[in-house]
């Protein structure tokens, strides 16, 4: 079977193909953030449980801001516990070997549970 003058070859499409396959996987990847082993949502389940530990069963809270950078997570939320004030907490975490939660006062103590 002869081919056109200037036509492609299956072989030769094949190898096009592959190379724009990973061009586009390079590319990708450069625009793509880090995945985290721990997600947002992660992070505010594992805040809630703390706070539910420090403050009890009944209390309520409301996420107001979250921050991640360099694997460390910040989390705000404002607390409402039973028959208290409201107080903001802020929620902190590492994407450490060992991680963990440390609750922060607005002024900067922790609070242990």
């Amino acid at each position: 079977m002869k081919t056109a003058k200037g036509a492609v070859t299956q072989p030769a499409m094949a190898a096009l193909v592959a190379a724009l396959v990973l061009i586009t996987l390079g590319v990708m990847s450069l625009f793509s953030t880090s995945v985290s082993a721990e997600s947002q949502s992660d992070h505010l389940a594992m805040c809630k449980l703390e706070l539910k530990a420090l403050y009890g069963d009944d209390v309520r809270m409301r996420m107001v801001k979250a921050k991640q950078y360099k694997g460390q997570h910040k989390m705000t939320l404002k607390v409402y516990p039973a028959g208290e004030a409201k107080t903001v907490v802020e929620c902190v975490s590492d994407d450490a070997p060992e991680p963990g939660i440390v609750l922060m006062a607005k002024d900067g103590s922790i609070l242990n549970a």
